[in-house]
């Protein structure tokens, strides 16, 4: 259970709340997952990284939904009552507590993940569906400077208020594939024309090597050994070397990124969800 101190200060008629929160390590009230979190002020207004830049110091800040990787977050509890929460940009970008700092208004950002106390948090029930983001290095929760709905308000931490600025709402945008097909080996046609197929320029084993459309020939060139995870995803090794997978270049997201041969090592841009169109 989590222990709280409730303190009331009276100063010239204003009233204080100071409260210390602390996480039970077997309270995980929310699955992990990828999110978009929803802001009470709206139900339009989420969080979102300034300009989809994953750097570090990259603000973050209240905006219209609009779909995109940099407004959605991967939520993974820690097993100690506490959750790292991750941009979809990269999973190496950490939502952050600038400095850990434990004053009213400091900056929530982006940061290079470090495990730190800046960048663990409590998820706390608000109720309604509605849930707190409480920080671990301070005490302070999640806020929406002013309750402002506009696009661009900050994102900051402040002492609890209880207003509607300070809840939040997870909307559940995870990938949730299943098998689709069953192992074995493959020709794979594509529909652009009945006898084109998914092809290893040259039938080069060499790292980099480019993927491309050909006619048909039969060839290991054309084959592609497909092998479910158990996961969701798929391996797609090449006929021409076990070693060699299916890979997306450096693991881009931008449109246009190239499809290539590379030696397997079972990163995010080896696997793939194959789908029924």
């Amino acid at each position: 259970m989590r222990k709280a101190l409730g303190i009331l200060l009276i100063l010239f008629s204003c009233f204080f709340f100071v409260s210390n929160v602390s996480a039970s390590s077997d309270d995980q009230p929310l699955a992990d997952g990828t999110y978009v979190i929803e802001s009470g002020v709206s139900n339009n207004m989420v969080l979102d990284v300034c300009g989809g830049q994953a750097n570090n110091g990259t603000n973050v800040q209240l905006y219209t939904y609009n779909g995109t990787n940099a407004q959605k977050w991967k939520v993974k509890y820690l097993n100690n009552g506490y959750y790292a929460i991750t941009s979809l940009l990269s999973e190496k970008m950490s939502l952050d507590l600038y400095y850990g700092n434990k004053t009213n208004g400091t900056n929530v950002q982006l940061y290079t993940h470090n495990g730190g106390d800046n960048q663990q948090w409590i998820i706390k029930d608000a109720g309604n569906g509605y849930y707190y983001i409480v920080s671990k290095a301070s005490s302070l929760y999640v806020d929406v400077y002013r309750g402002l709905a506009n696009n661009g308000t900050n994102i900051q931490t402040y002492a609890y208020n209880g207003g509607n600025n300070q809840k939040f709402k997870f909307k559940d945008v995870s990938v949730k594939p299943e098998k689709t097909i069953d192992d074995g080996t493959y020709a794979i046609e594509s529909a652009v024309g009945t006898n084109m197929v998914l092809d290893v320029y040259n039938g080069s084993t060499n790292n980099g090597t480019n993927v491309q459309l050909y006619t048909y020939n039969g060839t290991k060139a054309q084959q592609w050994k497909v092998k479910y995870l158990d996961n969701g995803y798929y391996a797609i090794t090449s006929g021409l070397s076990e070693k060699m997978s299916l890979d997306l270049y450096y693991g881009n997201k931008t449109n246009g990124t190239n499809v290539q041969l590379y030696t397997h090592n079972g990163g995010d841009n080896q696997q793939w969800i194959i789908k029924d169109a």
